[in-house]
């Protein structure tokens, strides 16, 4: 493999920098805390430097690394992998990383209201997520994950059809359903509990 040049070298560097707040979010948000003790969040990023260097050389620099979906579409995958590998999961289904074990909790409080002061609305409040959290526990992993992309990566419709692979109006009725879904199961859960 050719050697990169200095002047390569700090473009890459620039452009990874101009992304890593928000990839680094990524992966805190991704990582289960259990795989967190073994691996660091930064290793993560290091790998996908390394491994975005490898890429761009192999296409001779044609690559769209001012892209953020570029560069979330490689530390995803180095996420996967480091996972897979800690977790001695070498299948590959959908090559997604499984949510972390609290993810429709932080799902659920991104649906959740502001804090309610007086204690019986703090109360509501907790119901009405704990509503939303089994709602969000019911959807299947696909929904789950464009919800968590959308929410908890903050990527737009575009990004999300770009990684998916998919047309934009595609990925936007993929969210569209997966929150229908939610709101039908939050209903369902709420009528068994006499209305809250």
């Amino acid at each position: 493999m050719e050697i990169p040049s200095v002047q390569d070298l700090a473009f890459l560097g620039q452009q990874f920098e101009k992304h890593s707040p928000r990839l680094l979010r990524f992966v805190q948000g991704r990582l289960d805390e259990r795989l967190t003790r073994v691996v660091g969040c930064q290793e993560i990023l290091q790998s996908a430097f390394v491994r975005a260097q490898e890429k761009w050389q192999k296409a001779n620099r044609q690559l769209p690394i001012d892209s953020y979906v570029w560069w979330y579409g490689i530390v995803r995958d180095c996420s996967i992998d480091t996972y897979r590998h800690h977790a001695g999961d070498k299948r590959d289904f959908h090559r997604n990383i499984p949510l972390p074990a609290n993810s429709s909790i932080q799902l659920a409080d991104v649906f959740r209201t502001d804090s309610l002061e007086t204690p019986s609305r703090q109360l509501i409040q907790q119901e009405t997520r704990d509503l939303v959290h089994n709602a969000v526990e019911k959807l299947s992993e696909q929904d789950q994950e464009i919800l968590w992309m959308k929410h908890k990566d903050s990527l737009t419709h575009r990004e999300i059809a770009e990684i998916l692979k998919v047309g934009e109006e595609a990925a936007a009725k993929r969210y569209s359903r997966a929150l229908v879904k939610v709101g039908k199961f939050f209903k369902e859960d709420n009528g068994n509990q006499g209305g809250t």
